[in-house]
C-alpha cells in the first residue's frame, strides 16, 4: 500500500476505505469521496493522480468587477445623455 497525498480540495489526511466489494479514498476534512475500485491499491493510485498545477494568468477582472463595470458605464451614458438634454433645453430659449 502506498501513501495517500492530503486532499486536494482540504489538505486534509485521506484513508483508503472498503465499501462491500469496492474499495474508496475518503477525506476526513470536507468528506470527498473517490471511488469504487477493485483494489486499495488502485484507488490510492487515482487519489494520487493530480494535474501539476501551473501558474495561472491574474484573471483581468473578475464578474461581478466586469458587471459592475457595464453598469456603470451604461449609467454613465445615460447620466451624459441626461445632461446634453438639460444642456440643450436650457440653450433653447437663449440665443448666444
Amino acid at each position: 500500500m502506498g501513501d495517500l497525498l492530503p486532499c486536494p480540495f482540504c489538505g486534509s489526511t485521506a484513508y483508503p476505505a472498503k465499501n462491500g466489494w469496492n474499495w474508496l479514498i475518503d477525506c476526513e476534512g470536507c468528506k470527498a469521496l473517490l471511488g469504487m475500485f477493485p483494489s486499495e491499491a488502485a484507488a490510492i493510485a487515482a487519489w494520487n493522480l493530480r494535474v501539476p498545477h501551473r501558474a495561472k494568468a491574474a484573471p483581468s477582472r473578475s464578474l461581478a468587477e466586469q458587471s459592475m463595470r457595464a453598469e456603470a458605464y451604461r449609467f454613465g451614458v445615460w447620466a451624459l445623455a441626461k445632461a446634453d438634454e438639460a444642456e440643450a433645453a436650457s440653450k433653447g430659449g437663449q440665443h448666444e
